[in-house]
Order: structure tokens, then C-alpha cells, then sequence
């Protein structure tokens, strides 16, 4: 069946947290002395990555966890997440290939990440939405079911495109393809999650194709 809808997950697939997280660990005054020695590429030795979130989070540091997301939500370097730089032209693309697209973008802030999602993609034909975060992606699933309800999206016809193991499960649960975003510091993908995954939004606009011819 072909691809109609796409579900973008923001974070590391259309624009880049990472860079926002490292600086902010390096140059916030409050932290800069304890993680001013790492290299970007060394991030992932500071933060333990399990399989199933996928990536690097604050909260998921072992004794820094909620003292770290808060001073970040609450700093400037929040915003400091710029687009990846083909990510407006793969919007573009699939919109002009009929390709229905919203966000789903989990958070613990949600004005500040919709001001941003705004300033980030409001010029874009895409619907910006966002879901309170959690750590199995209850939320995102019950969001993409409301969505596509009230928007007439065949799940079987939907793709969410995410770097989080556990939401893409999320995804299945709702009927709705799941397709992973590698990037820096994610883990590979569980064996028992049946998912195509790609390293670039090209070769992601490349499967989509495929699948609609």
C-alpha cells in the first residue's frame, strides 16, 4: 500500500538536539567544568544510551537527570537546535508529492517547544503538533490515533519516522509504519522491531518513492 501520510518525529531526524545538548554541556556555566573535557564525538561516554530510547538524553544520565533536563529547558541553549540542512527541501519534496505531513514532537515544556517548532518549520506545509513525552511512547501513540481520526489518515497508509526505539513500537501499536533515523550516538535498532532505517532524509525520500511506484 502506498505512502500517503508521514508523522515526523522533530528531534534528531529533522533538526539537530545533539548540538544544542553539547553545548549546552560545555559552555552553561553551571556545567561546563564537569563536561567541558568531552569532544562531541565522545557525548555518548557521559550519557548511557539504553536500546530502547535509542539515543542520548539528559534525563537519562544516572545521578544528573532532573537537574540537567530543567537547567536546559530553562536555558537558552534550548532553542539552539538548528534544522538539518536538507530537512526544509525533504518537507518541500514529499509535499509536493502529495505526501500529508505532521509533527509529533514529545516534550516537558510544550510552549517553548511549539514557539520553536514554529520558528523552526512555520513557513513549512506541515502540520506542527506536539505530545507530552514519556518513556514508551503511550502518548504518541494515543496522539497519532486521534490524529489520524480526525484527519481520515489510513494508519496502513501512514509512516512515522523516528530515532527512538520505543516509539516507533508506539507506531506498531497504532497500525502505523514504523521507519527509523539513525544519527550520531543512536543504538541499533532491536531485532525484534521490524524496521526499515536510514542515515539521511535522501534515502528515506528514496523509500518513499520506491514504495509508491
Amino acid at each position: 500500500m502506498k505512502i500517503k501520510n508521514i508523522f515526523w518525529d522533530v528531534d534528531d531526524v529533522l533538526a539537530d538536539l545533539n548540538h544544542a545538548y553539547y553545548r549546552f554541556l560545555t559552555e552553561h556555566p553551571k556545567w561546563r567544568d564537569k563536561f567541558a573535557m568531552y569532544r562531541f564525538q565522545d557525548l555518548g561516554e557521559a550519557f548511557p544510551v539504553s536500546e530502547e530510547y535509542g539515543g542520548i538524553a539528559l534525563f537519562q544520565h544516572p545521578q544528573l537527570a532532573e537537574e540537567l533536563n530543567q537547567d536546559f529547558a530553562e536555558s537558552d541553549f534550548y532553542n539552539d537546535r538548528p534544522l538539518f540542512p536538507d530537512a526544509k527541501e525533504t518537507v518541500l519534496k514529499l509535499h509536493d508529492m502529495g505526501i500529508r505531513q505532521a509533527t509529533l514532537s514529545a516534550t516537558g515544556v510544550p510552549t517553548k517547544k511549539m514557539a520553536l517548532l514554529k520558528s523552526l518549520l512555520g513557513d513549512l506545509p506541515i502540520d506542527i503538533r506536539i505530545v507530552p513525552h514519556d518513556d514508551r511512547g503511550d502518548f504518541k501513540e494515543e496522539n497519532m490515533l486521534k490524529y489520524m481520526a480526525e484527519n481520515d489518515w489510513n494508519p496502513s497508509e501512514t509512516v512515522l519516522i523516528d530515532d527512538r526505539p520505543y516509539n516507533l513500537r508506539a507506531a506498531v501499536r497504532a497500525g502505523v509504519r514504523p521507519v527509523r533515523f539513525r544519527g550520531d550516538f543512536t543504538t541499533d535498532t532491536p531485532a525484534d522491531l521490524k524496521a526499515p532505517e536510514f542515515y539521511s532524509l535522501s534515502e528515506f525520500v528514496k523509500y518513499i518513492e520506491e514504495e509508491n511506484k
